[in-house]
């Protein structure tokens, strides 16, 4: 099985301006909060206005590890930016091991982060 990092720096929509016109992170994501997800692709969807990985795996946040496995979902990039990095729509495939950082929703039931 192939295993792949996914640095929050492809994923982090608050990182660009042009991502800010169109809506900030900071107003679901809590941008001062740090996360990391690690585990196995469920499913990958390359789309716009943003694409989305499902990872089922165990998160590390703000330092602070939980052994429980959950379903993330994990809110990245436009398909156009996706594909200007090399990341398509086989990148993902189901089971592919990743680690993937970002920040997490302020909402934390929702196992989404950005």
């Amino acid at each position: 099985m192939t295993s792949k990092l996914l640095p929050g720096a492809l994923l982090f929509l608050g990182a660009s301006g042009a991502a800010l016109s169109h809506h900030p992170v900071a107003g679901s994501f809590d941008p001062s909060r740090s996360i990391v997800v690690t585990g196995e692709v469920v499913e990958w969807r390359l789309r716009n206005p943003h694409s989305l990985l499902v990872v089922e795996g165990v998160a590390v946040i703000d330092g602070a590890p939980d052994s429980t496995p959950q379903r993330w979902e994990i809110e990245t990039s436009p398909s156009a930016w996706m594909r200007a990095m090399g990341i398509d729509e086989t990148t993902f495939a189901p089971g592919v091991k990743v680690k993937v950082s970002g920040v997490p929703h302020r909402n934390s039931s929702l196992h989404r982060m950005n």
